[in-house]
């Protein structure tokens, strides 16, 4: 008699418990303190950039709890809940905007905790609206409600204060977001190219780096977020990427630098590379100044050079100098334009790229799923441990049996991101498939793909 398949719930919890053990033991082989959600000091694992084993077991643990929910919630009610998504962002804007605001005032009160009615006090909000904020907050985890109307900080409550991450700098832009986000049924039979109007268009008029120019402190809250959640949430882009088989001598040419934050690191791993930064006549002097403040050495020696210049124009660059052959970069822009203005992009730079010139795109690359396969989570953490990023990258593990493509509800932010840029650009965030679609029409072929700690991946192409 054969015998009954597991039960769903039971290869779930299994699956959970493994990858709860994964992550207690490689804390605990660090000396990390354990996690704990009345810990208000920054933990070792938030404020670095996480071990392997530690980055995708929170990726899975996440990514599991999720699935449970989704099995065993009335789905009704869960259609219902998500409907009203709209609200936590309105929250976590009414917690951080007053001074000092509730995450400050709660954080401040420390573990002996406030009342409703003194936070109502110190921060102006009235009581009523208070109580509703707050239970919101409170289910969402970012207060704790220990008894009737008395709160206390949690590690949550730290990325709602200055400096905590970014969603005090995106308050001002949220709002925008949401009310364009109304119009996308209106736009869903659109074609998504740079000629039809995005919802973001439909709602306010006009596109939404025209409505940023049109907004100065939007504008540079934007700019501040951005940064922000780069620094926080896709820290592997700098750690991750190895570079050396590109030579000794190169000249990176960064499309759509901004600053060129990462251009630097790379010339400081790499003493004999050249960097050009490329961008918009507005930003070069902010970027030259960067450059000056951070790593005048560059600029004196003639390393670091920067050309004004629009990608949707073909590039000026004139051939690369004998032995620095040109390798160019397109880090976090490529999302923010439809298909037909990348595809204008990448042809812009054929005129300065012989065959085989190198290109490499940092994007946002949502997973797609794997291939069948037998790897359960277990047999993935064994695989995994002890092991660098470089080593877990040669790997190229499937995700394990039984999450969902890309670890599920563990790479959420990539899913939202992916929607973010249907609103405001009729774009997307690219899964690998359709960069290698792109690529192939315009003179490029792509070589692969690299895993990064964070939202991002490193894709690399070269021209045929």
């Amino acid at each position: 008699m054969s015998s009954s398949p597991p039960r769903e719930l039971d290869v779930l919890l299994s699956s959970l418990a493994t990858s709860i053990s994964a992550l207690q033991a490689s804390i605990e082989s660090q000396g990390f303190p354990p996690l704990r959600s009345d810990d208000l000091a920054p933990h070792p694992l938030d404020t670095g950039i996480p071990d392997p084993v530690s980055f995708y077991a929170r990726r899975a643990i996440i990514g599991l709890c999720q699935q449970i929910v989704e099995l065993v919630q009335d789905p009704a009610e869960r259609s219902f809940i998500d409907h009203y998504g709209f609200l936590l962002p309105e929250c976590l804007a009414a917690a951080t905007e007053t001074r000092p605001s509730v995450a400050e005032t709660v954080l401040a009160a420390g573990s002996e905790g406030i009342s409703l009615k003194v936070v109502s006090e110190k921060t102006g909000i009235d009581a009523i609206k208070l109580r509703s904020i707050s239970r919101m907050l409170a289910i969402k985890g970012y207060i704790k409600e220990v008894s009737v109307g008395h709160f206390v900080p949690t590690r949550l409550t730290r990325s709602l204060a200055p400096e905590g991450g970014p969603a005090v700098p995106m308050n001002i832009i949220l709002p925008g977001y949401a009310a364009a986000a109304t119009m996308v049924p209106q736009v869903m039979h659109l074609p998504s190219d740079s000629i039809h109007p995005t919802a973001f268009e439909v709602f306010f008029k006009m596109p939404f780096f025209s409505w940023l120019q049109q907004n100065p402190a939007e504008l540079k809250l934007f700019h501040i977020g951005m940064t922000v959640i780069e620094n926080k949430l896709d820290k592997g882009i700098s750690a991750d990427v190895y570079l050396d088989d590109l030579g000794p001598k190169i000249t990176l040419v960064d499309i759509g630098a901004g600053h060129g934050g990462m251009v630097m690191q790379f010339l400081k791993r790499h003493p004999e590379w050249k960097a050009v930064l490329q961008d918009r006549e507005e930003v070069i002097p902010a970027a030259r100044q960067f450059w000056q403040d951070n790593m005048p050495e560059a600029l004196e020696t003639g390393r670091i050079s920067f050309l004004v210049h629009s990608f949707f124009e073909s590039t000026p660059l004139p051939p690369a100098s004998e032995g620095y052959p040109y390798v160019f970069m397109i880090k976090s822009t490529l999302h923010n334009w439809p298909d037909d203005t990348v595809k204008l992009m990448l042809q812009n730079l054929v005129p300065a790229a012989p065959p085989g010139t190198k290109l490499l795109i940092v994007n946002f690359t949502p997973s797609i799923p794997d291939g069948p396969h037998s790897m359960t989570v277990d047999e993935y953490f064994e695989q995994i441990k002890g092991k660098g990023m470089k080593e877990v990258q040669a790997l190229n593990l499937p995700t394990p049996i039984p999450l969902n493509a890309g670890f599920g509800a563990g790479s959420e932010y990539v899913a939202d991101m992916d929607n973010l840029m249907l609103l405001l650009f009729n774009s997307r965030a690219r899964t690998t498939e359709d960069f290698k679609e792109l690529l192939e029409t315009t003179s490029w072929r792509l070589e692969g793909s690299t895993q990064l700690r964070g939202a991002s991946s490193m894709l690399r192409a070269y021209r045929v």
